[in-house]
């Protein structure tokens, strides 16, 4: 969260993670952009909203993979909800207005044998690797085509999901 006075918030990006106990192999992330100004317990609400909806539509799914994820996403919304409750009525003075956010929803298992990849060192030497090969793969596109360089500052910026985006790669070819 960015303040850029003592009642705004210039942006945030919201990561919520959702890693089940019982072994399963599936994973779904869901990328939520805010297209206007919203209250930080606001936020915490519409996520939870939007994991509640997700959960039904996984629910209403045939595929028996998809509807594992309701459950996930039922735990998600409710535990979201209660978030934005606390921020609300406990840290209200934290509930300012947000000029730009972004949140991402996943529900993955965990990197390593328990999730099914390789072993933990094996997972970390990857998404390490590949965020080393997008931010190396971005300086030199700078370097060869000068124009280029405001979308590298813009990968910067969005280096979070780079980490999330190389996690999701690396569990993918199965070194997680």
């Amino acid at each position: 969260m960015n303040p850029i006075n003592t009642e705004t918030y210039n942006r945030t990006r919201t990561f919520i993670g959702y890693t089940p106990t019982k072994g399963k192999h599936s994973t779904s992330m869901e990328f939520v952009q805010f297209n206007e100004p919203v209250i930080l317990s606001q936020k915490f609400l519409i996520l939870g909203e939007i994991a509640e909806e997700m959960a039904n539509i996984y629910k209403a799914s045939k595929n028996g993979d998809l509807m594992e994820l309701s459950y996930s996403y039922n735990t998600l919304a409710e535990e979201i909800k209660s978030i934005s409750s606390l921020v609300k009525e406990q840290l209200f003075e934290y509930d300012w207005q947000i000029l730009e956010s972004s949140a991402v929803l996943a529900d993955y298992h965990d990197p390593g044998n328990g999730g099914g990849g390789g072993n933990f060192l094996t997972c970390i030497i990857c998404i390490a690797g590949c965020e080393l090969a997008v931010l190396g793969g971005c300086i030199i596109a700078c370097l060869v085509f000068i124009p280029f360089c405001p979308v590298c500052v813009l990968v910067v910026d969005l280096w979070e999901l780079f980490d999330l985006g190389c996690g999701y790669v690396c569990e993918w070819i199965g070194a997680c």
